[in-house]
């Protein structure tokens, strides 16, 4: 998605000269708010009023705190290429910035949105106080790689080992395409973006995020109302490796920096943890986009921090501003404790969006511009009476059909005593088909709709770390011939399979990882489009 500028060509006459003017710093048409790229977000009745305390720290220059100073010594060097420079997708180098030593820009690495949102003007109002604007995106690690994206695109090994979470498919050479086409371990099947950061080593040990991490989606300006849903395909860095200390600790997305037990407000890993603690850490990202690119060359300028909760006017649109609240599971002894890009202020992340649109769409409009304080669902406890921005499946309501399961029945390849697999289609997720014994490849369920019928997709639900480790998806007419899997993909607590939409009289899911735990499922279900 989004139009890349070709590098043999260039840009129009136009746009070279403004390029070569201004650089990233490109001026925004100001005037009557129109747009093509995200639909307007329209509110009735009563919109509440932002609170300060969740926006970033003003600044006096609407940009990262981004640095080219060298890190400080970063003590051994993880195994797997731990704190390699960053440059950019351009061959030669040239002058060094943020990441390290970059190339010089060429036009090939300003990415244009198709679909620019131009002739807006920030907006400096001020909706009913809301100490809350927000809703979470809940997602698991899914891999580590030397590999990253958005700076080293299609150069597999070329950085230091990043940790992924969200897409499972997310390596050197993802595009919005593959990202879109990709799996995910959040618990919305909507959220196919990809979400990393370098990896925490314990000495040569990774330590990995246990479970669902949260990422907040948040309005980072005063008037919430004016948030809009991120375009598809814009991506971008929040912090840097090469920060020094002083500068992570003035950063406008800090927030707190490293915090474990008691001990918090730590620029650098804490020198002790309290024994069965974590190491927690708070970063939140720029919220201002330029409206006219999903990429620039240093990954940055296209998107900027608010400052006194307003966007700047060269930067005029409100997109979300993301707070990544990340929790690793390590304690005692922090003395060989680092991160693959060096000391703790080293900390930084990466955002490639690739979200359904109408799914990211409805849980703005819902959670942030309305100014509730939702969990993934867009539900808030706090206003229970509005009900929730997605259905029970984490869909946006009515996007597809639910398959009747009356009459439907199941049977299993294994099963434990009590725990039969009609009990996953009896619409009680406190029961529970039970494979009765530790996950290995081939175990199966497959279930028999009594009769033909178009099917696009498939949902399991299991509760707790039970679910299938890795599945496929398999449908038959006749119940005897199979064909090839329509759907596969790693296992995750809420697993939601998408596929071509085809007749079929049976469904089989067979799950092909391994693990101590037993496998459980405890809904199925069956859509259609």
């Amino acid at each position: 998605m989004g139009t890349r500028i070709s590098p043999s060509s260039g840009p129009p006459r136009r746009v070279r000269l403004r390029y070569a003017l201004v650089g990233a710093a490109l001026a925004v048409t100001v005037g009557v708010a129109s747009w093509t790229a995200v639909g307007p977000l329209r509110l009735t009745g009563s919109q509440q009023a932002a609170s300060s305390q969740d926006a970033p720290a003003a600044v006096t220059e609407p940009a990262h705190e981004h640095s080219s100073a060298p890190a400080a010594p970063a003590g051994p060097e993880p195994t797997q290429s731990a704190a390699k420079k960053s440059p950019t997708r351009s061959a030669s180098p040239s002058s060094s910035s943020h990441q390290g030593n970059h190339p010089k820009p060429v036009p090939g690495d300003y990415v244009l949105a198709e679909n620019p949102v131009t002739g807006v003007t920030p907006s400096t109002k001020t909706p009913p106080r809301k100490a809350h604007r927000e809703f979470q995106a809940n997602c698991s690690v899914s891999h580590r790689r030397d590999d990253d994206p958005i700076v080293f695109f299609n150069k597999p090994g070329a950085s230091h080992n990043h940790t992924f979470m969200g897409n499972t498919t997310t390596k050197a050479n993802s595009t919005t395409e593959s990202l879109l086409a990709g799996s995910t371990l959040c618990r919305v099947p909507g959220d196919r973006s990809g979400y990393w950061m370098p990896t925490v080593f314990d000495g040569d040990r990774a330590i990995e995020p246990t479970g669902p991490q949260v990422i907040y989606y948040k309005s980072g300006v005063r008037d919430y109302t004016s948030v809009r849903p991120f375009p598809v395909g814009l991506r971008y860095l929040v912090g840097s490796p090469t920060t020094t200390a002083e500068q992570f600790a003035k950063a406008p997305g800090y927030q707190k920096g490293w915090e474990c037990g008691d001990s918090y407000d730590n620029v650098d890993f804490p020198a002790t943890c309290r024994s069965g603690s974590q190491l927690n850490i708070r970063m939140q990202a720029p919220s201002c986009w330029d409206g006219k690119h999903l990429d620039t060359p240093d990954h940055i300028s296209h998107i900027v921090y608010p400052v006194d909760g307003v966007c700047p006017k060269t930067h005029p649109v409100a997109v979300p501003m993301l707070e990544f609240k990340m929790a690793f599971p390590v304690s005692g002894d922090m003395s060989k404790v680092r991160l693959a890009s060096g000391r703790g202020f080293t900390f930084h992340y990466d955002f490639y969006n690739a979200w359904d649109a109408p799914t990211l769409n409805a849980l703005v409009t819902h959670c942030i511009n309305a100014g509730r304080q939702c969990d993934a669902r867009g539900y808030s406890q706090f206003e229970p009476e509005a009900g929730a921005a997605l259905d029970e499946h984490y869909q946006v309501p009515g996007s597809r059909k639910v398959l009747d399961r009356g009459g439907w029945t199941a049977t299993a390849s294994g099963v434990s005593r009590g725990s039969e697999p009609a009990k996953m289609l009896d619409g009680d997720p406190r029961s529970r088909f039970t494979s009765g014994t530790p996950m290995v490849d081939g175990q199966s369920v497959t279930v028999d709709m009594r009769s033909a019928r178009s099917v696009s997709g498939i949902s399991l639900l299991s509760n707790g770390s039970d679910y299938a480790r890795r599945y496929q998806v398999y449908l038959s007419n006749d119940g005897s011939n199979w064909g090839s899997p329509v759907a596969s993909g790693p296992g995750a607590e809420t697993i939601a399979a998408d596929f071509a939409p085809r007749n079929a009289r049976y469904i089989r899911v067979v799950q092909t990882g391994s693990a101590s735990n037993w496998w459980s499922v405890a809904e199925f279900v069956a859509f259609t489009r």
